[in-house]
């Protein structure tokens, strides 16, 4: 065996590995992946950025969307009196590209806008 042909099946092998380990990400639960809970200090708003996010996965359950989505991003959060008035949590797909704009409540959330795919 030539030179060429050792470089060719090592690349080969790096890309296949490469694919796998994007393959394996792709589709790992989303509450396997990290969120920005670490952001929120005290207990009452860690508590209420836990909430959001639950709400926000309650949402995607049983769907196809909940296999593209990896991980969650809190990106603002009004609170008023100790409650959750709503929450604005935005969904990311593989690489960190955004999926969907939720908007959280303490009655529940829904789906404001897609990024990839127009409704």
């Amino acid at each position: 065996m030539t030179k060429r042909n050792k470089r060719l099946k090592k690349r080969h092998a790096l890309f296949k590995l490469a694919m796998l380990i994007i393959g394996i990400s792709a589709f790992l639960p989303s509450n396997l992946l990290e969120s920005n809970l670490q952001l929120y200090e005290d207990h009452t708003s860690r508590e209420l950025a836990n909430h959001a996010l639950k709400m926000t996965t309650d949402t995607f359950h049983n769907s196809i969307d909940q296999v593209l989505i990896v991980s969650y991003e809190i990106e603002s959060m009004h609170v008023e009196d100790g409650e959750l008035i709503s929450s604005v949590v935005i969904a990311y797909t593989v690489f960190g590209i955004p999926y969907a704009e939720v908007i959280a409540t303490n009655e529940g959330a829904y789906v404001n806008k897609k990024f990839l795919f127009n409704n």
